[in-house]
């Protein structure tokens, strides 16, 4: 038997993010390879460059991709990234899986309660007058921004051409010439390096 998760909603919000990775994010490499229907994914790398993953999604197919070794100590390399190799390899994939079948639409997504708002990017509040950027962003009804940005305002960031600034004089201070310091003063500050234990890997700090 399915069981029911979340809401529909939540899953139409979470959607349209992972919609914008494969756009615009870490996933666009996802498709260099024709894929040419809406996709959804999200790219994921572990410490160490150890795993690199891609799981993505379609209307009409879910797939994942990892790249890895079993012993899971191993590196994969420094910038082995999930957007830099398993998203292309996913894409690749999905084109040529979905190359002669139908599209399909989310019929579920078609009916949820989502409202649209304009948003300052920086507090995620309703615009205010200082809000010189907005973005459109959706919201579950029930938690559509009500409040209107003030995060702008204050002496801090405004500018009176009024007001001539105040030019203070200070007299040139005399400095005397240290006194040299000796061999037996004058120590290393150089910080020591210990080799990674990742195979893979340059060195690095820990």
């Amino acid at each position: 038997d399915r069981k029911q998760v979340i809401s529909p909603e939540a899953a139409f919000l979470v959607t349209d993010m992972m919609e914008d990775v494969i756009k615009e994010g870490t996933g666009k490499s996802a498709l260099s390879y024709g894929l040419n229907r809406k996709a959804y994914g999200k790219t994921g790398t572990t410490n160490n460059f150890r795993d690199a993953w891609f799981v993505g999604y379609t209307a009409e197919l879910v797939t994942s991709v990892w790249f890895g070794y079993d012993v899971g100590t191993i590196s994969l390399g420094r910038g082995v990234t999930g957007g830099r190799i398993s998203a292309p390899v996913w894409g690749r994939f999905m084109a040529r899986a979905l190359d002669k079948e139908p599209r399909a639409e989310l019929e579920w997504a078609k009916s949820v309660n989502v409202v649209h708002r304009t948003i300052c990017p920086m507090s995620g509040k309703l615009p205010g007058s200082q809000c010189h950027e907005t973005m459109d962003e959706i919201f579950i009804a029930s938690t559509a921004p009500k409040e209107v940005c003030n995060d702008h305002g204050g002496q801090w960031n405004v500018i009176d051409d009024h007001k001539k600034p105040q030019v203070t004089y200070e007299k040139p201070k005399v400095v005397s010439n240290p006194k040299p310091k000796t061999e037996t003063q004058i120590t290393s500050t150089k910080k020591k390096k210990r080799k990674s234990v990742f195979s893979g890997d340059e060195e690095m700090d820990y």
